[in-house]
């Protein structure tokens, strides 16, 4: 499929914020073909790569005498397809990549004989993830947009991005190209991609070429600001000189980044710039002027970033329309599914081992390399999620780091390991809450109701069924214990709610990416079991209705009483509408009333949501990570706790539930779980739970008759109130 753009076509693109690019998809505005395993098998980088072969040859690039017609003219058109591009039957190389593959040079580990050789210089590899970018990056000048990459880590980015510093600076006049990073040691030093890399193509350049891409840089040739000119004897630059430039900037605060109007600005080392998202804001006078656009931002970050730096990254990443980027259709998360986001490239796609002479990889030798390398640090789960970041497969590994907490990143990395890669821990249910009604004999599914919007009156339920669907928005780690006659067991389960007043169709246009409504259920410690998180209702419906039916059912369900932030009023209001409010909600907690009131009469609710209960909240979380991270099963709830920072503490709506959980669970200390008001649990037998199989063959779930319970042949064991009051 050709997807031919013209140039109405992409102003109303670009108006309507309409255009993604895909990598599966051809573009004639670019001459972009797909280069994969199943597309492009007749394209051939030779060709592409003449000027590279030559010198690598003779030590020249072009095969003529210097000062010939046929030598200034090879010249004159290899300098125009560096400016313009280049194209050879069906397939074009833009002219960046044109540059990069002939003129750019770099280490070549692939030329190594042995370890401990060094590595030597030459051309880059053609690579097909690259020939993608480019065309990508050439499609954000078309149209428009910015740009952003992120990638794992020995993939070539930091040459990239050198190379399309030096591109511009030697084939386009009056060109101005920037590169900022948030420290110094970005841009020089013996790791600066100025100083190592940049600078060192320049005097390639001018050296060896034979004149025909040397610059004089006469007025301005310091560390951080090249520009192309000659000066007379009184040091001005003379008016038909080149005059193209670049800057290195080094910005720690966002108010540092100035200067001329840009056609590229590049932000280096991205996921380890804390202002990214002001410093990028600011960014955007450079390159758009009295709303005409000169040029455009180029945002690269690498997989790997530690701390809460990198959340500026990832929601300019994940978040590309809202930032003015051009989206990029993919796959490359965990659950296979399609999102739109920056451009990515994972590490397996860059194996030379695996490469065809077309620069693709065969997908499961690449896969099968890194996946051996992974095996290898089985046993050391902080070391295996390290390795995961910096060579990812997926976006959301290459964000793994960014948490900046004091939560025990050993034990939930071995939480992490153990349910996506280990896979010992089973994964929880999805599926849909529905109400039981009394008029339908207990089924629900003939009942109709506004999607949830809890049934008026109350009356009329008694009580909710699960129904598993891998599309459901409610996760469900483990069923609630329920009595004989079906009812929930009072003070078994509490709830942690991170509520919010409005609906998707409801939030302000400049709240680009707002937070979930959150309802989790815990179940407290019974004996030596409990300690655990079974339950989790996490979106933001069109209609804020849904998402407060979803919560009410579930703690209807597990018989759980919430804790909520108290300013949080709607669904407090929406409760007490239900006349639910004292059935559903937790009263103010004991830590959070005042001395002089403790004991007496508590007609408040909910927890005040400040700074000193936020911190106590967390402390809880760490001890309950430290007692019972074995029990961690929901895959969001683990990720948000390694990536959790009290400065971006607004995003982590599931760590926000989990704050108010706690806090309630700390709350019942002294409250036992009871069969029902008048009839408490340790004068019960305690009866087993979970899934049998029965005489007729079929899974059930719920308590486990005699005949196939071996315990029954055991002394019987009663639960005493001391089981019930230990420390938790």
């Amino acid at each position: 499929m050709t997807y031919d753009i013209t140039h109405h076509d992409a102003e109303l693109l670009v108006k309507e914020k309409r255009f993604v690019f895909d990598a599966s998809l051809s573009y004639e505005t670019t001459g972009y073909r797909p280069i994969t395993e199943t597309a492009g098998l007749d394209f051939d980088p030779e060709p592409f790569m003449v000027p590279a072969a030559t010198y690598k040859k003779t030590g020249h690039y072009v095969d003529c005498p210097v000062g010939s017609r046929s030598f200034m003219e090879q010249w004159r058109q290899d300098r125009e397809r560096c400016h313009t591009g280049y194209r050879v039957g069906d397939y074009r190389l833009t002219g960046d990549n044109f540059f990069f593959v002939n003129y750019h040079k770099m280490p070549l580990d692939s030329d190594v004989n042995g370890a401990g050789e060094g590595a030597t210089y030459g051309n880059p590899i053609f690579f097909a993830p690259h020939y993608e970018f480019f065309h990508y990056l050439e499609l954000c000048f078309k149209l428009k947009y910015d740009a952003v990459l992120v990638k794992a880590r020995g993939v070539g980015a930091s040459e990239i991005v050198s190379s399309m510093m030096e591109c511009p600076y030697t084939v386009i006049p009056n060109y101005t190209s920037s590169i900022v990073a948030f420290a110094e040691g970005f841009l020089v030093g013996t790791k600066g991609t100025l100083s190592k890399k940049t600078w060192i193509n320049l005097d390639h350049l001018n050296q060896d070429t034979d004149g025909a891409m040397a610059h004089l840089r006469q007025k301005y040739n310091s560390d951080l600001f090249k520009r192309a000119s000659i000066t007379n004897t009184r040091q001005e630059e003379l008016s038909d000189s080149w005059f193209s430039q670049i800057t290195g900037q080094v910005v720690d605060k966002p108010g540092k980044l100035r200067g001329d109007r840009l056609d590229r600005l590049v932000f280096e080392e991205s996921g380890s710039n804390p202002y990214l998202e002001d410093t990028y804001i600011v960014g955007e006078a450079l390159v758009i002027v009295n709303g005409t656009r000169k040029g455009i931002r180029i945002v690269i970050g690498t997989g790997g970033e530690e701390g809460a730096s990198v959340a500026g990254l990832e929601r300019i990443f994940l978040n590309p329309v809202e930032n003015k980027v051009l989206p990029v259709k993919h796959n490359y998360t965990k659950d296979g599914q399609f999102i739109e986001s920056g451009f990515f490239i994972p590490a397996w796609r860059t194996v030379i081992k695996a490469m065809d002479k077309r620069g693709v990889v065969d997908s499961k030798k690449a896969i099968d390399f890194y996946t051996e390398e992974r095996s290898i640090r089985m046993n050391n789960p902080s070391a295996l999620k390290r390795y995961c970041a910096e060579y990812c497969f997926y976006v959301d590994e290459a964000f793994a780091l960014q948490g900046e907490n004091s939560f025990d990143a050993q034990l939930l990395a071995d939480a992490h390991i153990n349910l996506t890669i280990l896979k010992t821990t089973r994964p929880p249910e999805k599926g849909f809450l529905k109400w039981i009604y009394k008029e339908d004999g207990g089924d629900s599914h003939n009942k109709k109701t506004l999607e949830g919007e809890t049934p008026s009156p109350m009356a009329n339920v008694i009580g909710v069924s699960f129904h598993p669907d891998p599309s459901g928005d409610v996760i469900v780690a483990e069923r609630p214990i329920l009595d004989k006659d079906g009812n929930p067991i009072h003070n078994l389960y509490v709830g942690g709610s991170d509520s919010i007043d409005f609906g998707k169709n409801e939030t302000s246009a400049s709240n680009n990416k707002p937070s979930d409504f959150c309802q989790l259920i815990k179940k407290r410690i019974i004996g030596t079991e409990g300690n655990k998180y079974v339950a989790m209702y996490k979106n933001r419906p069109n209609d804020i209705r849904e998402a407060y039916g979803n919560a009410t059912k579930l703690l209807w369900w597990y018989g759980a009483k919430t804790n909520l932030e108290w300013s949080k009023t709607n669904f407090y209001t929406y409760l007490r509408s239900l006349k639910l409010a004292n059935k559903m909600l937790l009263h103010r907690p004991n830590l959070a009333l005042p001395s002089n009131n403790f004991r007496k009469v508590n007609n408040l609710w909910g927890t005040p949501g400040n700074e000193k209960y936020i911190k106590h909240g967390l402390e809880l979380i760490q001890t309950f990570i430290l007692e019972s991270w074995q029990s961690l099963d929901m895959i969001e709830m683990i990720e948000q706790l390694q990536k959790y920072s009290y400065s971006n503490k607004r995003k982590f709506d599931i760590v926000a539930a989990m704050i108010m959980a706690e806090i309630a669970d700390e709350d019942f200390y002294q409250k036992m779980p009871v069969l029902n008001k008048n009839d408490n649990l340790r004068h019960q037998e305690w009866q087993d739970i979970g899934y049998y199989t029965d005489s007729d063959g079929r899974k059930k779930y719920g308590i486990i008759p005699d005949y196939l319970n071996p315990k029954k042949n055991q002394p019987q064991h009663v639960y005493t109130i001391d089981e019930f009051t230990s420390p938790l």
